[in-house]
């Protein structure tokens, strides 16, 4: 007796509504076209990230406030009255707290037991100043005035030196009531003017608004300025070849004239083409760049020079 199955030339659709098994096999093939339709429509709308090329970011400028900074005379401030460096006025304590709450707490608490909000994620933690363990530069006021003003390397204490030398003192002063703190003699204080001078006063520079600083850099890179634009159309509206191939180098032409005016880069070739391979991106050019020959680039730099030269700002 032959038990061999027979073999269908056709399928039988009436059938498949008994044994719905005989679509399996098709069921593969559905699930690989769908992903490879899925793969090409994915790759086809992949965002600006993905293909190396940032999109502006475009901030309304009413959503960004800078306070402005007045304009002011710089000169020599007044020197720190020592004796205020062991004998603190009253006005100091309350300043030092207002600084202390404003500027340490959200690290130290307002308490200063080294549990602050801002702290809880640091390794090591803030200082607990009712703690006696632990003092990189020590509980003395040279140590602690050190600390504040140069920070402590490896941990969450930065440097805190733009703070003018009497409210770090006042700072220190406040910071002093949370415990127990040696004495400061003369001795002390002697050692603490002697290492940052605080009877000599310090130097404060002149300071503008910004937006009289940023008129007066306007101005003064005026003429480099009105040289690169006056490039950068001569260059669009060339059909030179390489005026062609700097054009498919950069994405703006302006930019990347005035990068290379402003670091002098055409006076030397060697120069020029170093500052390329080590940052072309800062010199406003793609990746493209870095594939050209010595004598390609050679030919752009030659280029770029004779029509620098002949431009006049």
């Amino acid at each position: 007796m032959n038990n061999k199955k027979k073999i269908e030339d056709e399928i039988n659709f009436k059938n498949l509504l008994k044994n719905p098994l005989r679509l399996y096999g098709w069921f593969f093939l559905i699930v690989f076209v769908v992903i490879l339709i899925g793969g090409i429509y994915y790759v086809k709308h992949l965002d600006a990230i993905y293909l190396n090329s940032t999109p502006t970011a475009i901030f309304a400028i009413d959503s960004v406030k800078v306070e402005e900074i007045p304009m002011k005379k710089g000169g020599i401030k007044p020197a720190l009255d020592l004796s205020l460096v062991k004998s603190p006025l009253p006005e100091m304590l309350k300043k030092g707290k207002e600084l202390f709450e404003t500027t340490c707490s959200s690290c130290h608490g307002k308490e200063g037991k080294g549990d602050g909000p801002a702290g809880a994620a640091l390794n090591p933690k803030p200082r607990n100043f009712h703690s006696d363990e632990g003092w990189v530069n020590g509980k003395s006021i040279l140590g602690m005035f050190k600390t504040i003003s140069e920070g402590i390397k490896g941990t969450g204490m930065s440097s805190y030196d733009y703070i003018p030398p009497k409210d770090r003192i006042s700072i220190i002063h406040y910071i002093r009531t949370f415990g127990n703190y040696p004495g400061i003699t003369d001795d002390a204080v002697s050692k603490l003017d002697e290492t940052y001078h605080l009877s000599a006063g310090t130097v404060e520079p002149n300071t503008i608004p910004l937006e009289l600083a940023i008129k007066d850099i306007i101005k003064e890179n005026k003429p480099l300025i009105e040289k690169t634009n006056k490039i950068a159309d001569e260059i669009k509206k060339s059909s030179d070849n390489n005026a062609k191939l700097f054009k498919s180098l950069t994405s703006n032409l302006t930019n990347s004239i005035y990068a290379i005016e402003e670091g002098s880069l055409l006076k030397d070739f060697n120069a020029f083409k170093n500052k390329i391979f080590a940052d072309p991106l800062d010199l406003g050019f793609n990746s493209a760049i870095l594939r050209l020959s010595d004598k390609q680039l050679k030919s752009l730099f030659d280029y770029l020079k004779n029509l620098t030269s002949k431009t006049v700002s």
